[in-house]
């Protein structure tokens, strides 16, 4: 769920800072050069705004430690690795290429679902009743969720760019539906990892 917070968040700062001054006018950066487009420009600043985030939260834990959870951490330093394939992937022009950094991001999303269902199984385990029945079946119909969505998209590999397009578009959608969730769920005390 904060994955998907996060991730959403980085997408819109990015995308403003993207939209904003050299950028708007489409010139190219001071260090970009002329050959660079905007969409190599845009992964540049969304990795570079990732590996911002991730030094945010390291530091924090430095100062204070283990401020922000592990898991938290893994989830900054897996938006670092989805950046890093979205720079390499937007010198390409070969569209089915750019569909495999949506898949990893799918993988990303069911990696860190089923973590929750399974941390959630764990602390029961540790302490009765830690989390609720109705919240550990929530956090393993997520998990399936993404796990079908993931499955889903691999099975669109070698599809139209049409069919992928509307698969990307409900991943985006399920994050959205998360993002609500998570808003919904936490006061806003509660939020002091999100950038």
């Amino acid at each position: 769920m904060r994955a998907c917070l996060r991730l959403v968040c980085v997408a819109i700062i990015a995308g403003v800072a993207f939209c904003s001054g050299k950028f708007l006018a489409g010139a190219p950066a001071a260090s970009e050069s002329p050959e660079t487009t905007l969409e190599q420009q845009l992964a540049n600043a969304k990795f570079k705004l990732a590996e911002a985030n991730l030094e945010r939260a390291l530091q924090m834990n430095r100062r204070v430690g283990n401020l922000v959870p592990a898991d938290i951490v893994r989830e900054y330093q897996q938006a670092v690795e989805v950046a890093k394939v979205r720079i390499a992937q937007a010198a390409l022009a070969d569209d089915s290429r750019r569909f495999a950094v949506w898949l990893r991001q799918a993988e990303g999303f069911q990696v860190i679902a089923e973590a929750a269902y399974r941390n959630a199984i764990a602390a029961n385990e540790r302490t009765s009743r830690a989390v609720t029945e109705a919240e550990v079946t929530r956090l393993h119909l997520k998990a399936d969720v993404a796990q079908l969505q993931l499955q889903r998209g691999r099975s669109l590999i070698d599809r139209p760019s049409a069919l992928q397009n509307q698969w990307q578009l409900d991943l985006l959608d399920d994050e959205v539906q998360q993002l609500r969730e998570e808003i919904m769920r936490r006061p806003n005390t509660q939020l002091i990892y999100t950038p």
